[in-house]
């Protein structure tokens, strides 16, 4: 199922929302999937994913790591 766009939503937010899910759901295919469409509509969305604390659960699969440049950052948390 493919997210639907709305067009006050930000292009590539449902995309992004949807590999939100998927991470905390630990699945990484459909997480990874999800976040390409997303970078492919903004690639802003890098950055939000790199400080994100919803992808800690796959953060380190190399796959991720290679989707946002190699380098994920992990979120300050106290």
């Amino acid at each position: 199922m493919h997210p639907t766009h709305h067009p006050l939503v930000p292009a590539g937010q449902d995309w992004y929302d949807q590999a939100r899910c998927y991470a905390l759901q630990n699945n990484l295919d459909l997480a990874i999937q999800y976040l390409k469409q997303a970078i492919s509509f903004n690639p802003n969305y890098i950055t939000d994913a790199k400080i994100n604390s919803d992808f800690d659960t796959i953060r380190e699969d190399e796959r991720f790591k290679q989707l946002l440049g190699g380098v994920s950052l992990r979120r300050y948390q106290n």
